[in-house]
């Protein structure tokens, strides 16, 4: 979508029906592997308008034309296509099953919808929303129990702390630059993109973990970019984006058995749990 925005204001909706057509075949996929990918329909929805509306401040000649083509491409790559693509994704009860048919496909999504409306279910490991920003609340998926003694084997879904945490600070400046009348088209679209699929899990009650957080953390990083990116002093900035790089490696290498699952002796695994909210040995 956003190759499909930069597209557009360089060469305009007629011009970018490749990128338009490839981002609705992501949409599509994206919604076909779990539902939380439909969310970001919302982000799309006010980029893919939001772009229309800059091309037109451009003044160009034939935009009328342009916006039939955008109207129709919206439908045809944003709607149209994304629903096949989940329907075909049914495909597989249809081989083992014959005779399912639209009438079971849509009782899996009621059921699936009254599944998560109406979960009660607690999890000690699950944690809400304003604790992923910090990554406060690792997920704990395997213990390894046939070790020697003195070891110690465990796989947990955590988070990146240096780009969560510095993406987070990256993400507020944006916000801030956005709200004080600073902001770029290309900041705003992060924004909404991570918003998009942060805000709805605000609002949902059932018990959720850290790795819903996992699809608005990937512009955590886009964030990052952009504020080094444009920073005055870029002598600096790169050497603050190396510092990340280094730390960032470093964290990985430590904790990489947490991770894979790998066994390591007992007194680095309790390093590991540098947060008494860890737990995960």
């Amino acid at each position: 979508m956003l190759w499909y925005c930069q597209s557009v204001l360089e060469k305009g909706v007629n011009g970018s029906l490749w990128p338009m057509a490839l981002g609705g075949l992501a949409f599509g996929l994206g919604c076909a592997s779990k539902w939380t990918g439909i969310y970001a329909g919302a982000g799309l929805a006010v980029l893919y308008l939001g772009v229309l509306y800059a091309r037109w401040k451009q003044h160009k000649p034939g935009f009328w034309q342009e916006f039939r083509t955008a109207a129709l491409g919206g439908v045809m790559f944003y709607v149209l296509l994304p629903f096949v693509i989940y329907l075909a994704s049914y495909l597989p009860y249809l081989w083992r099953d014959p005779s399912f048919g639209l009438k079971d496909w849509w009782d899996c999504q009621e059921y699936m919808f009254w599944y998560h409306s109406t979960l009660e279910a607690t999890h000690p490991f699950e944690s809400r929303w304003y604790t992923w920003l910090l990554g406060l609340r690792p997920v704990w998926y395997f213990q390894n129990t046939h070790l020697d003694p003195g070891l110690k084997g465990s796989i947990a879904g955590l988070g990146g702390p240096v780009i969560w945490l510095a993406g987070l600070a990256a993400i507020l400046l944006l916000f801030w630059r956005q709200i004080s009348g600073r902001g770029t088209r290309t900041g705003a679209g992060v924004l909404i993109l991570y918003a998009t699929q942060l805000v709805p899990w605000m609002l949902v009650a059932r018990c959720t973990f850290l790795y819903h957080y996992f699809p608005s953390s990937i512009f955590c990083l886009a964030a990052i970019v952009l504020v080094l990116g444009g920073a005055r002093n870029q002598q600096l900035a790169r050497r603050i984006g190396v510092g990340l790089v280094a730390v960032s490696l470093v964290l990985f290498v430590l904790y990489y058995p947490a991770l894979s699952g790998l066994p390591i002796p007992a007194n680095w695994a309790e390093v590991l749990e540098i947060l008494p909210s860890f737990g995960f040995y």
